[in-house]
C-alpha cells in the first residue's frame, strides 16, 4: 500500500539514510525512537509534506514525489489521514 523505498534526509546533520519501509493495508505500524531522531520527519515524507533528500515514496503503485500538484492534493485529501501532534 505505502512503501518507501532507501529515504535518506539531514538538515544541518544527516537524520536518517537508506531508510526502506513497507506498510501494508489494514496493518498497523509505529515508528518509535529518540526525541531528534526523525520520528515526525520520515512521517511528513510519507505523507507528502516534506520532500526526502533522496529515495522513493510508492503509493497506489506511484512514486508520490513524481506527481503533479494537483495529484498531491487529491491523494492527500482521499486517502490520506494526518493527525499532527500540535494543532495548527
Amino acid at each position: 500500500m505505502l512503501q518507501a523505498i532507501n529515504l535518506s534526509h539531514s538538515f544541518e546533520y544527516s537524520l536518517f539514510s537508506e531508510v526502506n519501509l513497507d506498510i501494508k493495508a489494514g496493518s498497523t505500524t509505529a515508528i518509535i525512537g529518540a526525541s531528534g531522531s526523525g520520528k515526525s520527519t520520515i512521517l511528513h515524507i510519507l505523507s507528502t509534506l516534506l520532500k526526502p533528500k533522496s529515495g522513493e515514496v510508492i503509493f497506489g503503485g506511484k512514486n508520490l514525489y513524481s506527481l503533479k500538484d494537483d495529484e498531491l492534493l487529491k491523494i492527500r485529501r482521499q486517502d490520506f489521514g494526518i493527525i499532527f501532534q500540535a494543532h495548527y
